[in-house]
């Protein structure tokens, strides 16, 4: 029975991805509200069905329809950085042990089936490329507001950056091995130091949502974004 329990660090994983979206702590107590066969205002054609839970409107939701609050943000600044040290393993290996296509709790994070992936995904990219560094649009006005807007954009970008960097990259075309003829050039063929392939690295939830994005609209978005944090 012992080898048949869900291990703790997936328990947790889970947990925090269902705390980042739990009504009354930190999204609005009426974000999951049934909105029945109608599409829920706000929110682009098929992409998701309660916005009211998403933390800022950009990609996926474009208007604003959530219902904002310091408090709502400072728990999910606390979430994040539960999950940012969760995830960070990295830094209690070696650099000759370290693999980036292997660890046991970002694969959980980052698996086809973990729970609030849309929301999560679209909610780190709106709390990040929605961010105003100036504030109420005028010099130094970010000084006279709370300062968990900020903390939010950072543990977000920071999370974001985990969650879309792990895996196996990508074989550009034309790059894939032949059919091996026999054993000793299969061998050959292998990665070096047990890096897995894009073949056989688990899929990346995230990577996957980043790839489905092709609006122009959405493209405007990012490159407004990042221009702006940047500069």
């Amino acid at each position: 029975e012992a080898e048949q329990r869900e291990p703790l660090a997936c328990l947790i994983i889970h947990a925090a991805l269902h705390l980042l979206f739990l009504p009354s702590f930190t999204v609005d107590i009426s974000a999951f509200e049934d909105d029945g066969e109608e599409e829920a205002p706000g929110a682009a054609p098929g992409a998701i069905k309660h916005p009211g839970a998403m933390w800022a409107p950009g990609l996926a939701v474009h208007e604003d329809v959530m219902v904002r609050s310091v408090a709502f943000d400072n728990n999910r600044i606390e979430v994040l950085r539960l999950l940012l040290g969760a995830l960070c393993d990295p830094l209690y290996q070696s650099a000759e042990d370290f693999n980036p296509t292997k660890s046991r709790w970002l694969a959980v994070a980052t698996a086809l089936d973990v729970p609030n992936a849309e929301l999560l995904f679209y909610s780190l990219m709106n709390a990040t490329l929605g961010f105003d560094p100036v504030g109420f649009g005028m010099p130094y006005g970010s000084a006279f507001a709370s300062e968990a807007p900020t903390q939010l954009m950072e543990r977000s970008i920071q999370l974001l950056i985990v969650l879309l960097d792990y895996g196996a990259p990508a074989e550009p075309p034309g790059m894939q091995q032949p059919a091996a003829a026999d054993a000793e050039t299969k061998a050959e063929a292998q990665p070096t130091a047990g890096v897995a392939t894009s073949a056989t690295a688990t899929q990346n939830v995230f990577r996957n949502l980043l790839a489905r994005i092709d609006s122009p609209e959405d493209f405007d978005f990012i490159f407004s974004g990042l221009s702006r944090l940047l500069n």
